[in-house]
């Protein structure tokens, strides 16, 4: 801009006027050979500020495309895992093992055809083995083959395959395992808690929301553990569903609301970037 006013200024100070006329000034090839370079300039950087935009454009789209599926892994990650909770609430033991519950039986998806199982005893109350055919019993839908992995040390499966085991009261499941520290009758009892890990094809948690099978018995059940409760009393006790944490539907859509949000906070906070270095 000043140096357009200082060629203005040189051509104030070169033009005579005659009758209605500018009579011919070369300063005005200057003045028009400036614009011209002026123009030029704009142009240019109006040229490149359009390439950078595009740039900017398709990086932050690159961007999106790389962030939103780690993104989304994270956010079905922070959904709480596929499980279910048993509350052992069924008391045969006889005269009666106490004030129910007894402990709880947390059933949770560990990996694909693999699923977690903790076994936890109320205080006072411990695992025996008074002679049914094993400390832990339970069943999976469709009886199949399965593998054991992980056991609490002092612990063994019956069997891999699904049989009629039979609990006082509570008829038949199909698989056990037995305390091997365990003594018989009421000694050596064993607090726990116990945990291991089943595999099988297709297994998930809901695999095990199977209830015994009568008769004989009079009270179907889907675990049985066999106890000495804190009065010194002997026995099996049932486990009922108690808890069941699948996702709901609206905690998948809070999540799915969430990740819509940051992705927009983020392409804003691109898009904001991209016009201030332009």
């Amino acid at each position: 801009m000043l140096q357009v006013t200082a060629v203005l200024a040189q051509i104030g100070s070169h033009v005579r006027r005659g009758s209605n006329r500018i009579v011919y000034c070369p300063y005005l090839y200057i003045l028009r050979a400036q614009s011209r370079r002026i123009t030029l300039v704009h142009k240019k950087r109006r040229v490149e500020r359009q390439k950078f935009g595009e740039i900017r454009k398709r990086e932050i789209k690159m961007r999106i495309k790389s962030f939103l599926p780690v993104f989304v892994g994270i956010a079905f990650a922070a959904l709480p895992a596929l499980a279910d909770q048993y509350s052992f609430t069924l008391d045969h033991c006889s005269g009666g093992c106490g004030t129910a519950p007894f402990g709880t039986v947390d059933v949770t998806q560990d990996g694909t055809n693999t699923v977690k199982l903790v076994v936890t005893l109320t205080s006072g109350d411990k695992f025996v083995n008074t002679g049914f055919p094993g400390s832990f019993a339970f069943n999976i839908s469709g009886d199949p083959n399965i593998g054991i992995s992980n056991l609490t040390a002092g612990w063994s499966l019956l069997s891999a395959t699904a049989g009629d085991l039979h609990f006082d009261g509570f008829g038949n499941l199909d698989y056990a395992l037995t305390c091997d520290t365990c003594g018989s009758g009421g000694s050596n009892p064993f607090a726990g808690p116990i945990s291991f890990d089943i595999t099988a094809t297709g297994l998930t948690p809901a695999s095990f929301a199977e209830l015994s099978r009568l008769p004989p018995g009079s009270e179907q059940t889907y675990f049985v553990a066999d106890i000495i409760g804190a009065n010194g009393k002997t026995g099996p006790v049932g486990a009922t569903l108690s808890q069941t944490a699948v996702p709901e539907p609206g905690s998948i859509s809070l999540f799915a609301a969430g990740a819509l949000l940051l992705l927009f906070i983020g392409l804003r906070r691109n898009r904001n970037a991209a016009t201030e270095q332009a």
